[in-house]
């Protein structure tokens, strides 16, 4: 509020409304710090549904181009997390990225001897 209308009725309706945009701010500055870990977990779970789709295919070119499609998954998986890393807040977060980006790398060793 403007310090004039600092105590007033009309101050404080000033204060609530510019409290309410600030937590709408705040709230809309966390949903994008956590989209590239949320979006990088359902990547994750999509990749590792994938895998035994895959060990049950018969050598070939079919089974080579889906370990590649796979692979490329991996590493979108690996470059999301990376992302995630460095825009989330907490600690746990932090954790949590390292956590999907090992998962992916794991994963993408398959089809490697």
């Amino acid at each position: 509020a403007l310090p004039i209308s600092e105590g007033t009725d009309w101050g404080n309706v000033v204060n609530s409304l510019m409290k309410d945009d600030l937590s709408e701010i705040r709230e809309g500055i966390n949903v994008m710090r956590k989209s590239p870990l949320k979006t990088s977990a359902d990547e994750l779970k999509r990749l590792l549904s994938t895998a035994p789709l895959l060990l049950d295919m018969e050598e070939g070119p079919l089974l080579d181009g889906e370990i590649t499609n796979f692979t490329d998954l991996a590493n979108s998986v690996i470059h999301g997390a990376d992302l995630a890393f460095n825009t989330v807040a907490t600690l746990g977060e932090k954790i949590r990225a390292v956590v999907i980006a090992c998962a992916a790398i794991q994963a993408s060793a398959v089809g490697r001897d």
